[in-house]
Protein backbone atom coordinates (compact mmCIF):
# COMPACT_ATOMS: atom_id res chain seq x y z
CA UNK A 1 0.00 0.00 0.00
CA UNK A 2 1.11 3.56 -0.66
CA UNK A 3 2.27 5.23 2.54
CA UNK A 4 0.37 8.37 3.57
CA UNK A 5 2.78 11.29 3.39
CA UNK A 6 0.49 14.31 4.02
CA UNK A 7 0.02 14.34 7.80
CA UNK A 8 -2.62 16.74 9.12
CA UNK A 9 -1.68 18.72 12.23
CA UNK A 10 -5.22 20.11 12.30
CA UNK A 11 -7.73 17.37 11.46
CA UNK A 12 -10.03 17.40 8.47
CA UNK A 13 -13.04 16.78 10.73
CA UNK A 14 -12.26 20.08 12.49
CA UNK A 15 -11.48 22.01 9.30
CA UNK A 16 -14.90 21.11 7.84
CA UNK A 17 -16.39 23.34 10.53
CA UNK A 18 -14.86 26.36 8.80
CA UNK A 19 -16.13 25.56 5.31
CA UNK A 20 -19.17 27.14 3.70
CA UNK A 21 -21.39 24.02 4.07
CA UNK A 22 -19.70 21.98 6.80
CA UNK A 23 -18.89 19.11 4.44
CA UNK A 24 -15.46 17.58 3.94
CA UNK A 25 -15.38 18.35 0.22
CA UNK A 26 -16.68 21.91 0.51
CA UNK A 27 -14.76 25.14 0.08
CA UNK A 28 -12.38 26.55 2.66
CA UNK A 29 -10.30 29.72 2.32
CA UNK A 30 -6.71 29.58 3.51
CA UNK A 31 -5.11 32.92 4.40
CA UNK A 32 -1.35 32.64 4.81
CA UNK A 33 -0.34 35.59 6.99
CA UNK A 34 3.36 34.79 6.71
CA UNK A 35 3.41 34.78 2.90
CA UNK A 36 0.65 37.38 2.45
CA UNK A 37 -1.39 35.06 0.22
CA UNK A 38 -4.92 33.64 0.17
CA UNK A 39 -6.45 30.81 -1.86
CA UNK A 40 -9.56 28.59 -1.94
CA UNK A 41 -9.01 25.02 -0.79
CA UNK A 42 -10.76 22.21 1.08
CA UNK A 43 -10.09 20.30 4.33
CA UNK A 44 -8.26 17.44 2.61
CA UNK A 45 -5.67 19.77 1.08
CA UNK A 46 -5.23 22.03 4.10
CA UNK A 47 -3.39 21.95 7.43
CA UNK A 48 -0.84 19.23 6.71
CA UNK A 49 2.91 18.75 6.19
CA UNK A 50 4.83 15.95 4.54
CA UNK A 51 5.84 13.15 6.96
CA UNK A 52 5.09 15.44 9.92
CA UNK A 53 4.43 12.51 12.29
CA UNK A 54 6.62 9.84 10.69
CA UNK A 55 8.89 8.39 13.37
CA UNK A 56 12.27 6.87 12.50
CA UNK A 57 12.85 4.53 15.42
CA UNK A 58 14.11 0.93 15.08
CA UNK A 59 12.11 -0.04 18.17
CA UNK A 60 8.88 1.10 16.50
CA UNK A 61 7.53 -1.48 14.08
CA UNK A 62 5.30 0.99 12.25
CA UNK A 63 6.77 4.47 11.55
CA UNK A 64 3.21 5.75 11.09
CA UNK A 65 1.95 4.46 14.45
CA UNK A 66 1.53 7.97 15.89
CA UNK A 67 -0.17 9.27 12.74
CA UNK A 68 -2.60 6.35 12.91
CA UNK A 69 -3.22 7.03 16.61
CA UNK A 70 -4.15 10.63 15.78
CA UNK A 71 -6.52 9.33 13.09
CA UNK A 72 -8.23 7.09 15.65
CA UNK A 73 -8.60 10.01 18.09
CA UNK A 74 -10.06 12.16 15.29
CA UNK A 75 -12.63 9.49 14.40
CA UNK A 76 -13.78 9.52 18.04
CA UNK A 77 -14.24 13.29 18.27
CA UNK A 78 -15.52 13.87 14.71
CA UNK A 79 -19.21 13.12 15.52
CA UNK A 80 -19.16 15.76 18.26
CA UNK A 81 -17.58 18.34 15.94
CA UNK A 82 -20.24 17.61 13.33
CA UNK A 83 -23.12 17.78 15.81
CA UNK A 84 -21.95 21.12 17.25
CA UNK A 85 -21.65 22.58 13.75
CA UNK A 86 -25.03 21.38 12.55
CA UNK A 87 -26.86 22.40 15.72
CA UNK A 88 -24.78 25.58 16.31
CA UNK A 89 -24.34 24.77 19.96
CA UNK A 90 -21.80 24.36 22.71
CA UNK A 91 -21.17 21.12 24.62
CA UNK A 92 -24.47 19.79 25.97
CA UNK A 93 -23.07 18.01 29.04
CA UNK A 94 -19.94 17.30 31.07
CA UNK A 95 -18.97 14.32 28.93
CA UNK A 96 -18.92 16.42 25.75
CA UNK A 97 -16.99 19.20 27.46
CA UNK A 98 -14.52 16.67 28.84
CA UNK A 99 -14.00 15.18 25.37
CA UNK A 100 -13.36 18.63 23.92
CA UNK A 101 -10.85 19.52 26.65
CA UNK A 102 -9.01 16.23 26.22
CA UNK A 103 -8.86 16.82 22.48
CA UNK A 104 -7.65 20.41 22.99
CA UNK A 105 -4.69 19.10 25.02
CA UNK A 106 -3.81 16.74 22.16
CA UNK A 107 -4.37 19.42 19.54
CA UNK A 108 -2.01 21.85 21.25
CA UNK A 109 0.96 19.46 21.13
CA UNK A 110 0.50 18.31 17.52
CA UNK A 111 0.91 21.63 15.67
CA UNK A 112 4.11 23.24 14.29
CA UNK A 113 3.83 25.99 16.94
CA UNK A 114 4.42 23.44 19.70
CA UNK A 115 7.57 22.19 18.02
CA UNK A 116 8.83 25.76 17.68
CA UNK A 117 8.26 26.29 21.43
CA UNK A 118 10.25 23.13 22.20
CA UNK A 119 13.04 24.30 19.89
CA UNK A 120 13.25 27.69 21.61
CA UNK A 121 13.21 26.08 25.05
CA UNK A 122 16.03 23.68 24.22
CA UNK A 123 18.01 26.48 22.60
CA UNK A 124 17.50 28.73 25.62
CA UNK A 125 18.54 26.04 28.10
CA UNK A 126 21.62 25.27 26.03
CA UNK A 127 22.60 28.94 26.12
CA UNK A 128 21.86 29.26 29.82
CA UNK A 129 23.69 26.08 30.84
CA UNK A 130 26.34 24.90 28.40
CA UNK A 131 27.38 28.37 27.23
CA UNK A 132 27.01 30.26 30.50
CA UNK A 133 30.81 30.41 30.85
CA UNK A 134 34.06 29.04 29.43
CA UNK A 135 34.19 26.54 32.31
CA UNK A 136 30.60 25.37 31.72
CA UNK A 137 31.32 24.85 28.03
CA UNK A 138 34.46 22.81 28.79
CA UNK A 139 32.45 20.71 31.27
CA UNK A 140 29.78 20.10 28.61
CA UNK A 141 32.42 18.91 26.15
CA UNK A 142 33.91 16.53 28.74
CA UNK A 143 30.51 15.02 29.56
CA UNK A 144 29.89 14.48 25.85
CA UNK A 145 33.37 12.96 25.42
CA UNK A 146 34.25 15.58 22.79
CA UNK A 147 37.95 16.46 22.55
CA UNK A 148 38.58 20.14 23.43
CA UNK A 149 40.45 20.68 20.16
CA UNK A 150 37.73 19.14 17.95
CA UNK A 151 36.16 21.18 15.17
CA UNK A 152 33.47 23.55 16.49
CA UNK A 153 34.51 23.47 20.14
CA UNK A 154 35.98 26.96 20.41
CA UNK A 155 33.92 28.77 23.06
CA UNK A 156 34.14 32.29 21.60
CA UNK A 157 33.29 31.13 18.10
CA UNK A 158 30.35 29.11 19.43
CA UNK A 159 29.06 32.17 21.31
CA UNK A 160 29.35 34.30 18.17
CA UNK A 161 27.51 31.69 16.11
CA UNK A 162 24.72 31.34 18.67
CA UNK A 163 24.27 35.10 18.96
CA UNK A 164 24.21 35.51 15.19
CA UNK A 165 21.12 33.33 14.86
CA UNK A 166 22.88 30.99 12.45
CA UNK A 167 22.50 28.07 14.86
CA UNK A 168 19.08 26.73 15.75
CA UNK A 169 17.72 23.52 17.28
CA UNK A 170 15.50 21.20 15.27
CA UNK A 171 14.59 17.69 16.34
CA UNK A 172 13.19 14.65 14.59
CA UNK A 173 9.39 14.08 14.77
CA UNK A 174 9.88 11.31 17.32
CA UNK A 175 11.57 13.74 19.72
CA UNK A 176 8.59 16.10 19.74
CA UNK A 177 6.05 13.29 19.94
CA UNK A 178 7.79 11.76 22.96
CA UNK A 179 7.97 15.17 24.60
CA UNK A 180 4.30 15.85 23.91
CA UNK A 181 3.20 12.54 25.43
CA UNK A 182 4.53 13.72 28.80
CA UNK A 183 2.54 16.97 28.63
CA UNK A 184 -0.93 15.97 27.44
CA UNK A 185 -2.21 14.79 30.84
CA UNK A 186 -0.85 17.88 32.62
CA UNK A 187 -2.49 20.17 30.04
CA UNK A 188 -5.78 18.29 30.31
CA UNK A 189 -5.70 18.60 34.11
CA UNK A 190 -5.10 22.37 33.88
CA UNK A 191 -7.92 22.81 31.36
CA UNK A 192 -10.38 20.93 33.53
CA UNK A 193 -9.69 23.27 36.44
CA UNK A 194 -10.87 26.27 34.41
CA UNK A 195 -14.41 27.60 34.11
CA UNK A 196 -15.79 27.12 30.60
CA UNK A 197 -18.34 28.88 28.45
CA UNK A 198 -18.86 29.46 24.73
CA UNK A 199 -19.96 32.02 22.17
CA UNK A 200 -22.37 31.32 19.32
CA UNK A 201 -22.26 33.12 15.97
CA UNK A 202 -25.46 32.24 14.13
CA UNK A 203 -23.98 33.45 10.83
CA UNK A 204 -20.79 31.51 11.45
CA UNK A 205 -18.26 34.35 11.33
CA UNK A 206 -15.55 32.90 13.58
CA UNK A 207 -12.26 31.84 11.99
CA UNK A 208 -9.76 29.10 12.85
CA UNK A 209 -5.98 28.92 12.63
CA UNK A 210 -3.11 26.45 12.38
CA UNK A 211 -2.55 26.97 16.13
CA UNK A 212 -6.18 26.77 17.26
CA UNK A 213 -5.71 26.47 21.04
CA UNK A 214 -4.77 30.03 22.01
CA UNK A 215 -3.61 31.29 25.41
CA UNK A 216 -3.39 34.78 26.89
CA UNK A 217 -2.15 35.82 30.29
CA UNK A 218 0.04 38.14 32.37
CA UNK A 219 2.19 40.62 30.46
CA UNK A 220 5.99 40.20 30.49
CA UNK A 221 5.70 36.61 31.74
CA UNK A 222 5.71 33.27 29.93
CA UNK A 223 2.09 32.18 29.56
CA UNK A 224 1.18 28.53 30.03
CA UNK A 225 -1.92 26.56 30.86
CA UNK A 226 -1.36 26.95 34.61
CA UNK A 227 -1.31 30.76 34.62
CA UNK A 228 -3.39 31.62 31.54
CA UNK A 229 -6.10 34.25 32.02
CA UNK A 230 -8.01 32.78 29.10
CA UNK A 231 -7.75 29.74 26.83
CA UNK A 232 -9.71 29.98 23.59
CA UNK A 233 -10.61 27.31 21.05
CA UNK A 234 -12.81 27.89 17.96
CA UNK A 235 -14.66 24.58 17.63
CA UNK A 236 -16.09 25.68 14.28
CA UNK A 237 -17.14 28.90 12.59
CA UNK A 238 -20.28 29.05 14.75
CA UNK A 239 -18.81 28.18 18.17
CA UNK A 240 -15.86 29.44 20.21
CA UNK A 241 -15.10 27.70 23.51
CA UNK A 242 -13.23 29.70 26.14
CA UNK A 243 -12.00 29.02 29.67
CA UNK A 244 -11.01 31.36 32.49
CA UNK A 245 -9.72 30.77 36.04
CA UNK A 246 -12.94 32.21 37.47
CA UNK A 247 -16.43 32.43 35.93
CA UNK A 248 -17.12 35.53 33.85
CA UNK A 249 -20.53 37.05 33.03
CA UNK A 250 -22.15 35.88 29.78
CA UNK A 251 -21.20 38.02 26.79
CA UNK A 252 -23.50 39.39 24.12
CA UNK A 253 -22.19 38.24 20.74
CA UNK A 254 -21.71 41.27 18.51
CA UNK A 255 -19.74 41.81 15.34
CA UNK A 256 -17.05 43.53 17.40
CA UNK A 257 -16.80 40.62 19.84
CA UNK A 258 -16.46 38.20 16.92
CA UNK A 259 -13.80 40.50 15.44
CA UNK A 260 -11.92 40.47 18.77
CA UNK A 261 -11.83 36.69 18.90
CA UNK A 262 -10.78 36.53 15.25
CA UNK A 263 -7.93 38.93 16.00
CA UNK A 264 -6.86 36.67 18.87
CA UNK A 265 -6.83 33.74 16.44
CA UNK A 266 -4.73 35.74 13.94
CA UNK A 267 -2.21 36.77 16.59
CA UNK A 268 -1.94 33.19 17.87
CA UNK A 269 -1.58 31.62 14.42
CA UNK A 270 1.70 30.15 13.24
CA UNK A 271 1.13 31.00 9.57
CA UNK A 272 -2.40 30.28 8.38
CA UNK A 273 -6.02 31.26 8.99
CA UNK A 274 -9.05 29.20 7.89
CA UNK A 275 -12.42 30.74 7.01
CA UNK A 276 -15.52 30.00 4.94
CA UNK A 277 -15.22 33.30 3.06
CA UNK A 278 -12.25 35.39 1.89
CA UNK A 279 -13.11 38.40 4.07
CA UNK A 280 -13.70 38.21 7.83
CA UNK A 281 -13.91 40.65 10.73
CA UNK A 282 -10.94 41.52 12.95
CA UNK A 283 -9.82 44.52 15.04
CA UNK A 284 -6.82 46.72 14.27
CA UNK A 285 -4.60 48.36 16.91
CA UNK A 286 -7.10 51.21 17.16
CA UNK A 287 -9.85 48.72 18.08
CA UNK A 288 -11.55 49.43 14.76
CA UNK A 289 -13.27 46.58 12.94
CA UNK A 290 -11.69 45.58 9.61
CA UNK A 291 -12.52 42.94 7.03
CA UNK A 292 -9.47 43.16 4.76
CA UNK A 293 -6.88 40.66 6.02
CA UNK A 294 -4.15 42.37 3.95
CA UNK A 295 -4.19 45.24 6.46
CA UNK A 296 -3.30 42.95 9.36
CA UNK A 297 0.18 43.35 10.85
CA UNK A 298 1.30 41.30 13.86
CA UNK A 299 4.24 43.69 14.29
CA UNK A 300 1.90 46.65 14.80
CA UNK A 301 0.20 44.87 17.68
CA UNK A 302 3.53 44.07 19.33
CA UNK A 303 4.75 47.65 18.92
CA UNK A 304 1.49 49.05 20.31
CA UNK A 305 2.04 47.08 23.54
CA UNK A 306 5.57 48.37 24.16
Amino acid sequence: MTEARAHHFVPQCWLTGFTDSGEQDSRLYVTDLARKKQWPSNPQNTGHRRDFNRVKDPSLEDPLAIEKLFSKIESDVAPLFRSMFQQRRGPSNGDELGMLLEYMAIQWVRVPTFRAIVDRTVFSHFNADALSSQEAWESTLRKAAIPPDALGTDYQKMMEAMNSGHITFTGQPGYYLRHSANLIQAIDDSLKKMKWDWLISEKGNFIGSDSPVALDGPENKPVGFRNADVVSYPVNRHVVLYGTPEPVPPQIVTTKLIARHNTFAMLSADEQIYSHRPDFHWLDVSNKSQNDWKLFSREEFYLSNL
